[in-house]
């Protein structure tokens, strides 16, 4: 089996050429350079891009000093440093408050790369610091890191499914910087405890603003910015290209290929970081030995293969479905392990609704809930029956239930929830659902968009936590709103 190519629109044209012009080889970057800004407003470029600049500025300084966009490039690089000494700072006083209460703690990607390979705070910028705290230790870290994860704390039930579903959660404060707090780097759907080990064995001690911190050597950070990385996200995520190469630069004699390898295949994630490495060593010479590529090509099995393509892939619903159907079983013997007795919700949209998904929605024992697009038949069908009711008072939801013909639909009830906000016009969802009964303690997940499937949510007392299950809500699955009858 060979490498599958970066799956296309994870990287632009205009966005390679960038890197071309940063990372390719200083002999002949000046006329990379004059083709790449052809035709374009350097002024409006796409994020991905714009987080290049401080190592653009960096590349073009010395054969272009006049260029007429220098001294922005400039601005942008002691803006970066200075944003960046701020977060450093709040990211160093979480980590006394985890320190403090017996807490260790890895920083993890942008920062410890800054402080593992000497780059300069002013070439990398960052949203946020990136922390690590063991698995068993989330709900004390999330009690001790920040006054700004009150919200959570104050509700026992969603920081409960906050931490049993998920890898993490961001704070923000006044100025939009972010600590990310992480009680999970492994694969989230691996059973078992302890499934970081592998990354806190080996971490190692470096110096971030003249404090010893603790960050992943060399083979599991490069391994963790590839991974990271090549999944699809809406933010272009470009910004591992250039973070895996200055690190291979900086750093490159000290990863452990041959460990790299052993990692990747531990946590089946050989696709993900073989095609990432095999990008960077075609497009830019990475020196990634040979022998790592053929190893990290030898065949996955299909649940590997699966969840790469749910990951990576810019699917149309309902196209993904055969990979979803394929990953949704490996993750339930886990929340069975994590939330053991729950009941479980699948979400879909009406281009999921045919027979041979709901048989297999019945097969994992589960309840469904389809969402229709009020521009559908069924849709247009519902704004015509509710036209006569008229729009719900201002912050108040109106639920509806119609009765469906026979065959129609595999249920004989279909509902239109109609909101209207305080301010602005009413909302309408329309949608069906096997469902009986309000779901307290389900499990939701979500079938519409490729990826979500990995990311679940708890049906809680009040609320679904953490909180994106079902866009259909916040508000109507509560004991007063739904009674299907």
């Amino acid at each position: 089996m060979s490498l599958p190519s970066l799956p296309d629109g994870l990287i632009t044209p205009r966005q390679e050429q960038l890197l071309q012009v940063i990372f390719g080889p200083a002999e002949g970057a000046e006329e990379r350079f004059r083709i790449w800004e052809q035709g374009l407003d350097l002024t409006d470029l796409d994020k991905g891009s714009y987080r290049l600049y401080p190592q653009l500025y960096r590349r073009i300084r010395d054969f272009a000093p006049d260029h007429p966009f220098l001294q922005r490039l400039k601005g942008v690089f002691r803006h970066t440093f200075f944003r960046n000494q701020l977060l450093f700072r709040w990211a160093l006083e979480v980590i006394d408050r985890l320190t403090a209460a017996n807490i260790d703690c890895i920083v993890l990607k942008g920062a410890s790369l800054v402080s593992a390979t000497a780059l300069s705070a002013g070439m990398r910028p960052m949203a946020d610091v990136d922390l690590l705290v063991p698995t068993r230790d989330a709900e004390r870290a999330l009690h001790a890191a920040d006054p700004g994860f009150g919200g959570l704390l104050d509700a026992p039930d969603r920081m409960r499914a906050t931490v049993l579903l998920r890898h993490g959660l961001t704070v923000r404060d006044g100025n939009d910087l972010q600590i990310d707090l992480h009680w999970r780097l492994a694969d989230i759907w691996r059973p078992g405890a302890d499934l970081d080990r592998l990354f806190w064995d080996r971490a190692e001690t470096v110096t971030l603003q003249g404090r010893a911190i603790r960050v992943l050597a060399p083979t599991e950070l490069l391994y963790h910015l590839v991974v990271h990385g090549v999944p699809r996200n809406p933010t272009p995520p470009i910004r591992w290209i250039a973070d895996a190469l200055e690190l291979i630069a900086a750093d490159g004699e000290r990863i452990d290929w041959t460990r790299l390898v052993g990692v990747a295949h531990h946590y089946r994630r050989r696709l993900l970081l073989g095609t990432g490495l095999a990008y960077l060593a075609g497009t830019f010479a990475a020196p990634v030995p040979p022998d790592v590529l053929r190893a990290l090509g030898e065949p996955v099995d299909m649940d590997e293969q699966a969840e790469f393509d749910l990951l990576t892939r810019d699917w149309s619903p309902p196209d993904h479905l055969p990979a979803a159907r394929r990953v949704a079983p490996m993750m339930l013997p886990v929340l069975n392990e994590r939330v053991p007795g729950h009941g479980l919700v699948v979400y879909m949209t009406d281009a999921s609704l045919r027979p041979s998904i709901l048989e297999w929605v019945r097969g994992l024992g589960a309840e469904f809930v389809c969402e229709f697009s009020p521009d559908s038949a069924i849709g247009r069908v519902v704004r015509t029956q509710i036209a006569a009711h008229g729009p719900p008072p201002a912050g108040q939801l109106r639920l509806l239930r119609f009765e469906v013909a026979e065959g129609r639909l595999p249920v004989r009830h279909l509902y239109a929830d109609l909101r209207r906000p305080s301010a602005g016009d009413a909302r309408l969802r329309v949608f069906c659902t096997s469902l009986r009964s309000w779901p307290a303690g389900a499990v939701v997940l979500r079938l519409d968009r490729p990826g979500r499937m990995l990311l679940p949510d708890l049906v809680g007392a009040q609320a679904i936590a953490p909180g994106s299950a079902c866009p259909i809500w916040p508000g109507l699955f509560t004991a007063d709103a739904f009674r299907p009858g």
